[in-house]
């Protein structure tokens, strides 16, 4: 896909991943509208994209808010309705193992990374033009296994939700995948001493031995944006961490 003069919609686009994808997509000739909950970390991203030379349109929402995606699909479409990238990256967790999370707990984090990805693929899809992209973000930890049982659930299921609408949208050149991530050096691993438990973590299970930064990870977003012939595809940015 040509890139120059799109337009996309990516979710949780104000700080780590989502941030890098939004500048890498702006700094391609992108029109980036992206969703936010933190005020100050959307500023950053609108300076940031700014600074690489493109223009954002930053809308305030809360994935669990089901009257608000069309509002934002709406707002990301512009004055011709039309969508062209769909990155649905917003997320989120907490911890606990399987005694320790109550069902309002699970019900929380399973919305939020699966049900709202659903929701916006959904609502994304009736304006998208033939030849889109939809990308979603998922992680290696649910390939793995690795983590809190409702967030490896969640981002499972990316896997099984991405490549269901893959077959459905194909007739329409449509391309749907999802990146999953290993670990990444974004405040998603907090300060000292959590961060240095990270590091020896990555140090062990990482064969390129460091974390990715959230450029490359970005890169890696738009590589598959970009392909017209990858769809229903998963690919790992996780310095050879799905090899141990």
């Amino acid at each position: 896909m040509e890139l120059e003069g799109r337009k996309a919609l990516v979710t949780g686009g104000s700080r780590g991943i989502g941030r890098a994808i939004c500048v890498a997509l702006a700094a391609a000739g992108v029109s980036v509208t992206f969703t936010y909950r933190d005020a100050a970390a959307a500023e950053e991203t609108r300076a940031a994209i700014e600074s690489a030379g493109g223009k954002c349109l930053p809308v305030e929402a809360e994935m669990r808010d089901r009257n608000r995606t069309p509002d934002v699909v709406k707002a990301a479409s512009g004055d011709d309705g039309r969508l062209d990238i769909l990155v649905l990256n917003a997320g989120t967790t907490g911890p606990g193992t399987h005694r320790d999370i109550s069902l309002d707990e699970w019900d929380r984090v399973i919305d939020v990374n699966l049900g709202a990805a659903f929701r916006y693929a959904q609502a994304g899809l009736e304006r998208m033009a033939d030849g889109g992209s939809i990308l979603f973000v998922g992680t290696t930890a649910a390939l793995q296994g690795v983590g809190p049982a409702h967030y490896v659930t969640a981002k499972a299921a990316l896997l099984g939700l991405s490549r269901a609408l893959a077959r459905e949208v194909a007739a329409r050149k449509i391309t749907v995948n999802i990146l999953t991530p290993g670990f990444v050096d974004t405040a998603f691993h907090g300060p000292s001493p959590f961060r240095d438990i990270v590091r020896h973590e990555v140090s062990l299970r990482v064969p390129l031995g460091r974390m990715a930064t959230p450029g490359e990870v970005a890169e890696a977003a738009l590589a598959l944006i970009r392909n017209p012939y990858i769809t229903g595809s998963s690919l790992a940015v996780a310095g050879g961490a799905v090899m141990t």
